[in-house]
């Protein structure tokens, strides 16, 4: 009787494993499928964009996450003397910089940073190309995006050793661009449309995994599941089968 309870006590183990793993894999593509169903609508939001009528300003309610890709028009000057080259920017596996010109906004206490597009590194990040913009004041239309991220950063967003302009920056934060300028920043940046001048390489789409990408993770999680399940299930047959035979 003792033999069988201590059997019955070691098999809750790995029979406790295999719920434990099997739910974590099955909550796991379910988390995959929600991403994406919230990548699907996020797409969706920006091709609907396109066709919507552009709002004039920003609001008090406009963030990088509330209003992303969303048009705005806004009417302000260049700052061309603080300009910004985001590094690391890939074109069809080209290596070049996204050009960040900040935009003095009359009617706002902030100023907006304008992503004016993409362009290729050439030579040396020691010999930066010229970047000059009228100054006058403008009207500007563009999408509503938060800066670029990255999940483990390789150094600060800001070196402290330049000191010339413009300044090459490595995925910073705006409170970081904030820190080399005399004024604050909004926390979003606007990418230049298309057909506005003074503007750069612009192929804008979204900067997330895409849904399919998200369902290809999904049934890896689900297949990990299922190759729990079947394994123990075959696992167990075996075992009670033996322990019943002696």
């Amino acid at each position: 009787m003792t033999n069988k309870n201590n059997t019955k006590a070691a098999w809750l183990i790995p029979s406790a494993a295999a719920v434990i793993f099997f739910l974590l894999f099955v909550n796991l593509g379910r988390w995959q499928l929600e991403r994406a169903h919230e990548k699907d609508a996020l797409f969706a939001s920006f091709e609907q964009q396109q066709q919507t009528v552009t709002p004039h300003g920003l609001t008090s309610n406009d963030s990088a996450e509330k209003s992303r890709y969303q048009h705005r028009k806004v009417y302000g000057h260049y700052d061309s003397a603080h300009q910004f080259l985001l590094d690391n920017m890939v074109n069809r596996g080209r290596v070049g910089f996204q050009v960040l010109t900040p935009l003095n906004l009359p009617d706002q206490q902030r100023t907006l940073l304008i992503n004016r597009g993409w362009i290729p590194l050439t030579g040396t990040r020691e010999n930066l190309p010229p970047l000059g913009v009228d100054t006058g004041l403008r009207h500007v239309t563009g999408r509503i995006d938060r800066l670029p991220r990255v999940g483990i950063r390789p150094g600060p967003g800001v070196s402290k050793d330049q000191r010339g302009w413009p300044r090459v920056v490595l995925f910073p934060t705006a409170s970081e661009l904030e820190d080399v300028l005399d004024y604050p920043l909004f926390d979003f940046v606007l990418l230049l449309d298309r057909r506005e001048p003074d503007g750069y390489l612009r192929q804008w789409r979204p900067t997330v995994m895409s849904a399919r990408q998200h369902l290809g993770y999904a049934f890896q999680w689900f297949a990990m599941a299922a190759a729990v399940l079947i394994l123990f299930t075959v696992l167990s047959r075996k075992y009670w089968s033996r322990r019943a035979q002696e």
